[in-house]
């Protein structure tokens, strides 16, 4: 399909050029070079990059850490705009349910509803793991022509300062130090929806091949069926993660028997969906806190708003 196809397809706006970008996002294009500061992120590795994030490290508890970068402001206006005007447009697979329009985790849990078996894996580092080159040849099948397509790229994408990253682990901090999509920006999971497409395809085709189900709700891989489809999945599926260019997180590989507690999105799916006692608990806590006088997170739109989807989630 031709790039102006794809443009009405979609109905994503028709970008030739940088002067083009620049006038969709109602930016200099001065101020576009700046935000994007290509030149600094790969010739100096992000060490002189101008900082148009804010970090912060989170312990995981499997060990290692991880890093949310926040766009600052401006960059974060940019970002939304490239997400509402752009991102949004682009179907994500049919079996892709985190952080796709008229989808979510009840109905990705659904689809997995009273089987034999259910087998969950987990994708490492899932938006890290991203990196531009990817984000940049996504634009480019959308039809945007080079210059644009790594500008938009780079607008999306970030280099962790090694300053930040210093106390990381060999292979933590390598990752982090190459351009990757950070988490923490608006635009990051609707592009690793559209990223992960061929890795959906492929899935998705190996679980029809054996009946079985299929699902992905952001780096959670989930699969049901009879009892004999555990085998097969558990060698296949680790080979197409790898073949797609990810790593899976072995550790986190769980295969439920339906004489054991099947949960998929912290949903127990044994006969209907049911919510697990620990994120009952966990939201108790939650709107404990918020009840006491101080807690600023109330003054965040999208905690409210994440608080609120909880609460009508239970």
């Amino acid at each position: 399909m031709s790039p102006v196809a794809v443009f009405a397809a979609l109905d994503i706006p028709q970008l030739a050029t940088l002067d083009a970008l620049s006038d969709w996002l109602l930016l200099p294009i001065e101020r576009l070079d700046y935000l994007a500061d290509l030149h600094s992120r790969y010739e100096n590795h992000g060490d002189t990059q101008v900082n148009h994030y804010h970090y912060v490290l989170h312990r995981k508890k499997s060990g290692g850490m991880r890093v949310i970068e926040a766009p600052k402001a401006t960059l974060k206006t940019v970002q939304r705009q490239i997400l509402h005007g752009i991102l949004d447009k682009v179907p994500a697979h049919p079996d892709a349910f985190g952080f796709a329009k008229g989808r979510n985790c009840l109905d990705a849990a659904n689809r997995h509803a009273g089987e034999q078996v259910v087998i969950c894996f987990d994708l490492k580092d899932f938006f890290p793991s991203i990196g531009a080159g990817r984000i940049f040849g996504l634009f480019r099948c959308l039809g945007y022509p080079h210059q644009v397509a790594s500008c938009l790229a780079a607008l999306c994408t970030s280099v962790t300062p090694s300053r930040v990253v210093e106390h990381m682990s060999g292979p933590d901090r390598d990752t982090y130090r190459k351009p990757h999509l950070p988490q923490g920006s608006p635009a990051s999971p609707g592009l690793a929806n559209l990223a992960v497409f061929t890795l959906d395809k492929r899935l998705s085709a190996l679980a029809k091949s054996v009946d079985a189900n299929y699902s992905r709700y952001a780096d959670d891989l989930s699969f049901s069926g009879d009892s004999h489809v555990a085998g097969i999945l558990l060698r296949a599926v680790p080979q197409i993660i790898e073949d797609e260019g990810f790593q899976p997180n072995s550790a986190k590989t769980r295969i439920m028997s339906k004489t054991s507690r099947q949960v998929v999105t912290g949903v127990v799916v044994n006969h209907h969906l049911n919510v697990t006692r620990k994120a009952f608990d966990q939201l108790k806590a939650i709107i404990h806190a918020c009840g006491k006088a101080g807690d600023l997170r109330l003054n965040d739109p999208v905690f409210r708003t994440s608080l609120l989807g909880k609460i009508g989630w239970v």
